[in-house]
């Protein structure tokens, strides 16, 4: 296990508290390396060009044109930046009997329990007037909320069964008394009050990413999904160097809540980038999707140690048991037998562990991004992720030598 691997994803994890912030770090990375900012149909397309393009300030897409200009094949790896959390509403502070508390609604599918009565920071992205346009501004808000519980006393059933209602249980003690939120946006924003017009601002779970275990060999963090594949994947992608094929790093939003949004897997960005790049280097799109591949990245069910049953009888992936490569008959996953028999050769040929997921066939999962990308580019894929426990709690447990094999996968299915 590389320590450096590991130490990096634990930075990287500790400054990414929104997918606002996760665009930005990336757009650091990639800027780092060469790449340089192009907005769709603007400037011109270079053989070796190395470009990045921002949506809707959360979602990334960077691509790499093969020197000699000659594009025959596509390499396309995906991952999604946001996780399930607490998304305030509008007009968040509300007066509960001289206390201050934050409205709030639920983003995405998540473990509530884990979310009360721990100290919660509020981060995402202001918008202001500037001049007259708008700006947008990616901030982490100083001082700290928490969602309190009942005490058992007053709910005898906490323990056996207690239902969360999200209107009323789940808003965030703000104040006692102090300066109302907008005056902390502002401060963060560096404006002034008047000026704000509106947010999008989340509860985030601050507790720092940490390595643990007798020998080290598990990590646990916040926003594990799917941080953990994005670091995989844009380590990859930068480390994969040149390249005949038209190289390209996806990284979208709202994948928790359906992806069906301007900056998810569901929209026309990924397709129309690669339609502006074939129109250039006068290649058929549909032929170049047909000879492309997708890595779609987003983590996977670990066999849990106290729930085994939970899991499949035979494909049920381990912590630290390598890459999981993951297959669903409805097509919740794009995983079929000619992509992952081509994944399956790309890792013995790389020393990359791999191993198999399905769920249960009485208990459907969740769907991610290949299925959802190949209706709009129609690759042949594979769905991928790293075995984690508790997914969507508010602190995730993964192994630490997976991030390392992600990395290793992703950087050699850019250079085969």
């Amino acid at each position: 296990m590389s320590n450096m691997i590991i130490n990096n994803l634990l930075e990287f994890i500790n400054n990414t508290p929104t997918v606002f912030h996760c665009a930005e770090n990336i757009v650091r990375k990639l800027s780092d390396a060469g790449f340089t900012e192009r907005l769709p149909g603007e400037g011109a397309l270079e053989t070796g060009g190395k470009y990045y393009t921002v949506f809707g300030d959360c979602a990334v897409i960077a691509y790499q044109i093969p020197e000699n200009g000659k594009i025959t094949t596509l390499r396309v790896a995906a991952a999604h930046g946001d996780s399930p959390c607490f998304k305030l509403k509008p007009t968040p502070e509300i007066s509960a009997n001289g206390l201050t508390v934050l409205s709030t609604e639920k983003y995405g599918s998540m473990i509530y329990s884990g979310w009360l009565d721990r100290p919660l920071g509020i981060a995402g992205r202001v918008m202001t007037r500037n001049g007259d346009g708008v700006k947008s501004t990616v901030v982490r808000l100083s001082g700290t909320a928490l969602i309190p519980n009942v005490s058992i006393h007053q709910n005898r059933n906490i323990n056996s069964g207690f239902e969360y209602n999200a209107s009323t249980d789940l808003k965030a003690l703000w104040s006692g008394g102090g300066k109302p939120l907008y005056e902390r946006i502002a401060s963060a924003a560096n404006v002034k009050k008047e000026d704000i017009l509106d947010f999008d601002l989340f509860l985030y779970n601050p507790e720092p990413a940490i390595v643990w275990g007798e020998q080290r060999e598990f990590v646990s963090a916040p926003r594990l999904d799917d941080l953990q594949c994005v670091y995989a994947a844009v380590c990859g992608f930068l480390e994969s160097g040149k390249s005949d094929h038209l190289k390209i790093l996806c990284i979208f939003d709202n994948e928790e809540t359906g992806s069906a949004s301007a900056a998810g897997a569901d929209s026309p960005i990924l397709a129309e980038t690669v339609r502006e790049i074939s129109d250039r280097f006068s290649v058929n799109f549909l032929s170049l999707a047909q000879r492309g591949r997708l890595l779609s990245a987003d983590n996977a069910h670990a066999l849990h140690p106290n729930r085994p049953e939970l899991s499949d009888a035979a494909d049920r992936p381990i912590l630290n048991g390598g890459v999981v490569i993951k297959y669903n008959s409805s097509q919740r996953y794009i995983t079929n037998a000619a992509g992952a028999s081509e994944l399956r050769l790309l890792c013995e040929r790389s020393g990359v562990k791999y191993q198999l997921f399905t769920n249960r066939s009485d208990m459907p999962g969740g769907s991610t991004l290949g299925s959802l990308s190949s209706t709009q580019l129609p690759l042949t894929g594979v769905d991928v992720g790293i075995a984690q426990l508790a997914m969507h709690s508010c602190f995730e447990t993964a192994g630490a030598e997976d991030t390392e094999q992600m990395l290793k996968l992703i950087r050699a299915f850019y250079q085969i």
